[in-house]
C-alpha cells in the first residue's frame, strides 16, 4: 500500500481594504500586507505631520507613488501629497516632498 500525504497549501492572506467615513478612499494601515496598496491608490491617513506648519499633526489624504523594499525586507509606500486629485481633498498644504511609509508593522 502506498503512503499518501496531504499538505495544506500556505497562503498569506490579503488584507481587505478598510474604507474612511464616506466609503471612498482606504486607510493607511501599518499592519497591512505588502499587496493592500499599488501605484496610485489614494489613501486616507489620520495622523500626518505637517512640517510647513512646526510639525502639528493633521489628517490628509495622500497618492501612493512608489512601493518598495527597506534591505530587500521591510515593505514601504512611498506618497506624495501634493498631486492634484488629493490636494482638493486636504485641508493643508503639506508640501512637495514625497514620504515613506512602512507597511507590515506588528
Amino acid at each position: 500500500m502506498a503512503k499518501t500525504t496531504a499538505s495544506k497549501s500556505s497562503k498569506s492572506k490579503k488584507a481587505a481594504a478598510q474604507v474612511t467615513e464616506d466609503g471612498q478612499y482606504p486607510i493607511y494601515d501599518a499592519s497591512a500586507s505588502r499587496d493592500s496598496f499599488k501605484k496610485g491608490d489614494v489613501l486616507f491617513f489620520s495622523k500626518v505631520r505637517n512640517w510647513l506648519d512646526k510639525g502639528a499633526l493633521v489628517e490628509a489624504y495622500g497618492t501612493v507613488v512608489n512601493t518598495g523594499l527597506f534591505a530587500n525586507e521591510v515593505p514601504y509606500l512611498e506618497v506624495s501629497f501634493d498631486h492634484s486629485e488629493v490636494k482638493k481633498l486636504n485641508k493643508v498644504d503639506l508640501g512637495k516632498d514625497k514620504r515613506k511609509f512602512l507597511l507590515e508593522v506588528k
